[in-house]
């Protein structure tokens, strides 16, 4: 379009529309890669025509680099979605022209994200930063009818569009911002499911346990281990006074938090790991109320905690103490169920069980069955490896427990903990007492801060909503 534009009276649905731009995708966390190298995949994320309610999608090409206040640009693709097979769509037709680039980095990309063509930016509930803008355009100088555009981040992911609606329409430019949301929705989608495919879950060295299960506060310790090595004593249960439960490595494998019970009240505890399994000085200490524990879960993108109140309901907290609304990509009421009788793998492709001298191995869908022999049979399997490619197995040893790593796809185990001592008869660590640490240093996955939780659908239940979850402390 040629000419000038000026703004016009802002649409009052726009926010509403922004607000419900979230679309359903698996859970993914974008991944990091060197330089510009995936910038010809962008090419792919584009939707067909049919899907977003347009009748053409015209050839998608390679467009030229912006201007030279962007750094960071790695390239852009472009195409236009239209009403009509014809080149020149802008006369009493509807159309979308839709771009979207790759930058090195997630701040670069927001950087193109504040160029002042767009309105307001709006941080959605999904983690998506998002613009939208209707205005009047004057095209070679005669009065256009209304237009609007739509500028979006996910990842380092830049998408901007502008396009006008139907002949028919009242507001075509709130008509064209609607159709436009629909394709960055879809693009957005598209680009998680790259990131996704981009991971190579990858295992850490260190495996954290304690001592006891959560709901014992007769003293106990958390410690950290990894294959061959001698445990390292993380938290320590003092003259027993101190209970330290319930350990949880962050996503990103880089700090490890744990409930503790002392006699100043309860907390949880976060250090940061190394490389070599030392923690340093707690990176937070958050209060909780009560005498209890409060067995802590991370959201997707390691910046925030979450516990489970007596009631079922789930308080989330950033790591600096404050109160946070609960959020997609937070954990929900089921993620602190310890009584699973299966448990389902990291990447969702398998799910285990135990039953005497055997260890049963499937597909969700009870298919592929496969037995691995457990003899000396396991009390509890504690949970999975991060690339759900081995199971952690305790065992019995006479007053206190060994843990194992069991491979699930060749008859092989390697011992973690040769034997730790338990506190009594009702007091055996399993599932929600372990955690592996996810390999903080080895995973790939498109460059930049990722938003903190995947996209999902707004109508999905809140979790303050659901049904109660009873506490089950097995043992």
């Amino acid at each position: 379009m040629k000419g000038s534009s000026h703004l016009v009276t802002a649409a009052t649905g726009l926010l509403a529309l922004l607000a419900a731009a979230t679309v359903t995708v698996a859970s993914a966390t974008p991944t990091r890669t060197g330089g510009c190298a995936r910038v010809d995949v962008m090419k792919t994320v584009f939707p067909n025509a049919g899907t977003v309610g347009f009748k053409t999608r015209w050839k998608i090409h390679r467009a030229r680099r912006r201007g030279p206040t962007w750094p960071g640009w790695c390239g852009s693709w472009r195409t236009t979605y239209a009403d009509s097979p014809a080149l020149r769509p802008y006369h009493g037709r509807a159309f979308a022209e839709v771009e979207v680039s790759l930058y090195k980095t997630r701040r670069e990309a927001l950087v193109a994200l504040r160029e002042p063509a767009f309105g307001p930016i709006r941080n959605l509930p999904n983690g998506v930063r998002m613009r939208a803008l209707v205005w009047r355009s004057n095209v070679n100088g005669k009065a256009s009818h209304e237009v609007g555009g739509v500028a979006s981040v996910v990842g380092n992911v830049f998408i901007s569009s502008t396009g006008q609606g139907r002949p028919t329409a009242r507001e075509r430019g709130e008509q064209a911002v609607r159709a436009q949301i629909r394709i960055h929705r879809h693009i957005q989608a598209a680009v998680l499911r790259l990131a996704r495919g981009q991971q190579r879950p990858a295992n850490g060295a260190w495996i954290a346990y304690s001592t006891a299960p959560a709901g014992d506060l007769s003293g106990s310790d958390v410690l950290m281990v990894r294959a061959g090595g001698r445990p390292k004593l993380v938290a320590g249960r003092g003259h027993g006074e101190i209970a330290n439960l319930c350990p949880a490595f962050a996503p990103n494998g880089k700090m490890l938090a744990f409930g503790r019970k002392a006699p100043r009240g309860s907390t949880i505890v976060v250090v940061r790991v190394t490389r070599d399994g030392s923690t340093r000085t707690p990176r937070a200490a958050l209060k909780v109320p009560g005498r209890s524990v409060r067995c802590p879960k991370w959201s997707s993108d390691s910046s925030r905690l979450a516990y489970r109140r007596r009631n079922g309901t789930v308080i989330v907290r950033g790591l600096d103490g404050s109160p946070r609304h609960w959020a997609h990509g937070d954990p929900t009421i089921h993620d602190f169920d310890r009584s699973r009788p299966e448990l389902l793998s990291p990447t969702s492709k398998l799910m285990a069980s135990l039953s005497d001298f055997e260890i049963v191995v499937s597909r969700p869908d009870l298919s592929e069955r496969r037995i691995i022999k457990d003899d000396p049979p396991s009390y509890a399997i504690a949970g999975w490896s991060p690339d759900g490619r081995k199971l952690l197995v305790m065992r019995d040893v006479g007053g206190g427990f060994a843990m194992r790593a069991v491979s699930v796809e060749a008859p092989f185990a390697s011992t973690f903990v040769a034997e730790a001592r338990v506190n009594g008869a009702r007091s055996w660590p399993r599932f929600g007492d372990v955690s592996w640490q996810p390999d903080p240093f080895g995973s790939v996955s498109l460059r930049g801060r990722t938003p903190h939780r995947p996209l999902a659908s707004s109508a999905s239940p809140h979790p303050y909503t659901e049904a109660t979850m009873q506490h089950s402390s097995r043992g």
